[in-house]
């Protein structure tokens, strides 16, 4: 199918090209030439529309090819390689062949950079476990120069660790001079790996091996286009852009599905883009924001996040979200229809920018939400009413209930920061609804604000200003088993070691980190080590059993 793409998108009928053979490649070719490689033979259409056709001998298929602007290579069955050039009349002609003694796996041409005619340099992977750089030389065309072994070294076909996909030599930049590049051979490995060796552009030689682990399929590679520079597009269970930013070369996987096939393209609706077949579809798209490390998806929230998890099932995130002199989001929606001024919409604006309605101190706002985050579409959002504000939360499995996942959410009602005063205090029990909701089961009251919460053994411990509380599941409320109170001031955080889960890491506000440790047989909590020195803890991690780093 050929595609002629402007304002619109339309079909092309009469191209020149074959359309009922499975074709191999289409390129760009000389002054003014389109070639199409299929299985067999290699059709050369030039601009007045007259065809050119080479065939492979009877017995032979192209099963691999490789070309830039002046050269091809072809590989047939039978592990034949066949190099061609074009004439100074644009002729295609046939330089020599050459047998390899076993079967090829693909073949790469080095492109031609300003002021060449003719590429030296060609790669080829064999069935061997080896990829081979070959001369193309006028004096000693298809000469082998040197050779990589992969993997073990091995020759046994079933090692797949010693197995090419595919192979790509491409001229980069990686220094602030934008005319001095160098040659890099790219191969693409069966098993997911990603290999990169640097070749000697005067001998032929092979140095500086790297290799990468980009994903779980076979990887494929492609030329393409960055910034007027050359770089590569690399395709696996994620894809890769391999490009030069700033004289420094990167490699930074694309925020996109995973794609079937990408080419460079360009034209006037679309100066640098990719041209890509995905999920049966074609899709033309761009690539933004070069150099950054870390990709990034902003999510509009209602309020300032307070805490998050991960649900470890569903991988779905869960929030919790409070504010301080602000509205709740219904009452925000109606003041937002009295600020409307003819047909502007007040909440179409970007609140970071024009701002919202602030309430008087001790009116509070308070959300748990659930969201997807490979979507970013927002699954559940539970408004807490009431004045009510979440400052902490965990998940707990509690020992009655083995199979299920419940949300424990600390609240509080009313809440003054100076001097501090609060109506109610609850740790509030929710239980998930398909994974994609949640259900208050019930509210337990509590003397002051639950600032830490974390699951222990089947049950929940619960930081209640200066109270360590164990609490068990109830039918109407959870069930106190035991308590310490005698920590200093506040407990922000609890943590549960994760190497023998027996040892429990308390923080207080102005006192360190406290080691704690609970005894069944006796029911109490007990603190067997504390810091020397106070100090205000923000938050902790723990390194190993008897290591903390705050």
């Amino acid at each position: 199918m050929v595609l002629s793409i402007g304002e619109t998108v339309e079909e092309v009928n009469n191209s020149g090209f074959l359309s009922d053979v499975m074709t191999l490649l289409v390129s760009l070719i000389g002054n003014d030439m389109l070639m199409q490689v299929y299985s067999r033979g290699i059709r050369l259409i030039q601009s007045d529309s007259r065809v050119k056709e080479w065939q492979p001998p009877t017995n032979k298929k192209i099963t691999k090819v490789s070309c830039n602007n002046q050269q091809v290579i072809i590989a047939m069955t039978g592990g034949e390689i066949a190099y061609f050039e074009l004439d100074r009349f644009q002729n295609l002609k046939e330089v020599c062949r050459k047998d390899m003694k076993c079967d090829v796996v693909d073949v790469s041409v080095a492109p031609l950079t300003t002021g060449m005619r003719r590429s030296r340099w060609m790669a080829v992977a064999l069935t061997d476990g080896s990829v081979r750089i070959l001369s193309l030389d006028q004096q000693n065309p298809l000469e082998q120069k040197s050779m990589q072994l992969l993997g073990s070294g091995g020759n046994s076909k079933d090692d797949l660790s010693s197995r090419a996909q595919c192979v790509l030599l491409q001229y980069l930049h990686n220094s602030s001079d934008v005319h001095s590049s160098k040659l890099y051979l790219y191969i693409g490995m069966y098993v997911g790996t990603l290999v990169r060796l640097r070749i000697d552009s005067t001998s032929g030689g092979i140095s500086d091996k790297r290799e990468r682990l980009i994903g779980t399929r076979p990887v494929a590679l492609f030329r393409t286009e960055i910034r007027n520079q050359p770089a590569i597009i690399a395709l696996s269970s994620r894809t890769w852009l391999i490009y030069t930013h700033q004289s420094k070369l990167l490699q930074a996987p694309l925020s996109y599905i995973n794609l079937e096939y990408v080419s460079y393209f360009s034209s006037e609706q679309c100066p640098e883009g990719m041209v890509s077949i995905a999920r049966r579809t074609l899709r033309i798209f761009t690539i933004e924001r070069y150099g950054e490390i870390f990709n990034q998806k902003v999510i509009r929230l209602r309020y300032t996040p307070r805490a998050m998890l991960v649900h470890p099932q569903t991988k779905y995130v869960v929030m919790v979200e409070t504010d301080n002199c602000a509205y709740p989001y219904a009452t925000k929606q109606e003041i937002s229809k009295t600020l409307q001024i003819g047909d502007e919409k007040y909440d179409e604006l970007d609140e970071s920018f024009v701002g919202v309605p602030r309430a008087a101190s001790g009116n509070w706002a308070s959300c748990i939400r659930i969201l997807d985050p490979r979507t970013g579409s927002n699954l559940h959002i539970e408004e807490l009413e009431d004045n009510e504000a979440a400052f902490s939360m965990c998940f707990c499995t509690f020992s009655a209930f083995p199979q299920e996942i419940f949300l424990i959410v600390g609240t509080t009602v009313n809440y003054q920061l100076f001097p501090k005063k609060t109506d109610k205090n609850f740790i509030c029990v929710y239980k998930f609804i398909k994974n994609k909701r949640i259900e208050l089961v019930h509210k337990t009251q509590v003397h002051d604000i639950p600032l830490a919460l974390c699951a222990y053994k089947g049950k929940l411990l619960a930081g209640i200003g200066s109270v360590l509380r164990l609490y068990d599941i109830g039918k109407k409320r959870l069930l106190r088993k035991c308590e310490n109170k005698n920590f200093p001031v506040c407990i922000n955080k609890i943590a549960v070691s994760d190497r023998q889960g027996s040892r429990i890491f308390v923080s207080d506000m102005m006192d360190g980190i406290h080691f704690c440790t609970y005894r069944d047989h006796v029911k109490q909590i007990f603190v067997f080590a504390d810091n020397t020195t106070p100090r205000h803890i923000t938050c902790f991690c723990e390194l190993d059993y008897d290591t903390i780093v705050y």
